[in-house]
């Protein structure tokens, strides 16, 4: 009987380690998946920083642009009026 009991005893001591080994595991799954959370979160962020620096970008090169054409229209007339002189 007594050699019964310290064998039952023996395997709960083992079933105790296993659900040890498995909460532990499960813990780290959890640690890896916060760490993946985060890093995803942080480009994300970049991600939305470089798409609003490149829209900025772009506002600025079409302003440009515009702006390049008055200039060349007002140089046109400035060139003609030259001429005309």
């Amino acid at each position: 009987m007594i050699k019964r009991i310290t064998l039952l005893h023996n395997s709960s001591n083992l079933v105790k380690q296993n659900v040890d080994d498995v909460v532990e595991f499960i813990k780290a799954v959890e640690d890896a998946s916060a760490s993946i959370e985060a890093a995803v979160e942080e480009q994300s962020a970049v991600v939305n920083s470089i798409s609003n620096f490149v829209l900025s970008l772009n506002d600025k090169v079409m302003l440009s642009e515009t702006h390049t054409q008055e200039i060349i229209k007002e140089a046109d007339k400035l060139a003609t009026l030259i001429e005309t002189l």
